[in-house]
């Protein structure tokens, strides 16, 4: 226990598809994905509820530029009960809603600039 994790990635078709790809587009969407990586990151840290600051300072956003993909994870050992609540604590939400405050301007953004490289290359 103690480990929260949203992975943040496109849908596995749309990646095996890019990874296709030249480099130049690859590049393109893993800024997105590392943009908004950052954002999420930086929101949840916003959100994250303070005692010590502990909890904030383990947020932290994790790239896989092999995979065009990121993890925001807090590693607090506490993290998931902040999160999720317990028998006797409530929950205090901060990683899901941060990842759902972009979610859909993060695929509309990944969709446009796919979409923009594949139409400059044409």
């Amino acid at each position: 226990m103690g480990k929260v994790t949203v992975k943040l990635e496109g849908v596995e078709d749309l990646i095996k598809k890019v990874k296709k790809l030249p480099e130049k587009t690859q590049k393109k969407v893993a800024k997105v994905v590392v943009d908004y990586a950052l954002k999420i990151q930086n929101s949840a840290k916003e959100r994250a509820p303070v005692r010590t600051g502990n909890l904030r300072r383990s947020i932290t956003a994790v790239f896989d530029y092999d995979y065009l993909g990121a993890w925001i994870t807090a590693y607090a050992p506490y993290a998931d009960f902040v999160e999720f609540g317990t028998r006797k604590m409530k929950a205090q939400p901060y990683l899901y809603p941060a990842y759902f405050e972009y979610e859909k301007e993060y695929l509309n953004t990944l969709r446009k600039t796919i979409l923009e490289v594949l139409s400059d290359d044409s």
